[in-house]
């Protein structure tokens, strides 16, 4: 009987831990009731202004990565790390077939605005499979996005996920920010696959 509640709670317990992570809302978007999930990238939730051919752009520019706090915790250099990644992470995938820039074009361009809410591993909660399977001290991201045309500073495009680290990469959980990384490296290619298609590639 104690061996049959112990596997029901292991199996609720990953179970849960395996559960799509609803996006948080950060507060930086504004259209988060019409967005929709994406069916090419799982709990990777968007908006696209209908009335806009998107198929125009073949230039991007990408801003600056902001990083949300409610209680700031992260240091400078942890910050300044976090923002730059996920920076040139979007600029090499939409390196692959559209220009990107960090100058200024007056005509046909997007500017590429996000904010990051990101979060830790914790080691220590790592090492053994009774807290990594259920995402216990697993790292994370939650993000925001808004694509703006360069000229009218409407937006055309937004974007939006949250999304912990793979569990089952146990090394991953045994550095800081890992985990983190690896969940905004995966974003910047979603995003840039979920644009080839608005872009009939």
């Amino acid at each position: 009987m104690f061996l049959k509640q112990k596997i029901s709670l292991f199996i609720l317990i990953f179970i849960v831990g395996c559960a799509t992570h609803k996006p948080a809302v950060l507060g930086f978007l504004s259209s988060y009731e019409l967005m929709k999930e994406s069916p090419i990238a799982e709990g990777l939730f968007f908006y696209k202004d209908p009335s806009i051919n998107i198929q125009k752009y073949k230039k991007v520019i990408v801003e600056p990565v902001l990083i949300f706090e409610e209680k700031p915790k992260l240091n400078k250099y942890e910050i300044d790390r976090l923002s730059t990644y996920f920076q040139d992470e979007l600029k090499i995938a939409f390196s692959r077939g559209y220009v990107v820039s960090d100058s200024f074009f007056s005509k046909d361009v997007l500017y590429i605005r996000s904010v990051i809410k990101v979060w830790p591993s914790e080691p220590i909660l790592n090492i053994h499979w009774s807290t990594t399977l259920p995402g216990i001290g697993i790292g994370g991201a939650s993000m925001e996005m808004e694509l703006v045309d360069g000229q009218t500073d409407k937006t055309i495009l937004e974007f939006m996920k949250s999304e912990k680290g793979d569990r089952f990469k146990k090394i991953d959980g045994l550095s800081k920010w890992t985990h983190t990384k690896k969940v905004l490296k995966d974003w910047a290619s979603e995003i840039k696959s979920i644009f080839d298609g608005f872009q009939g590639k």
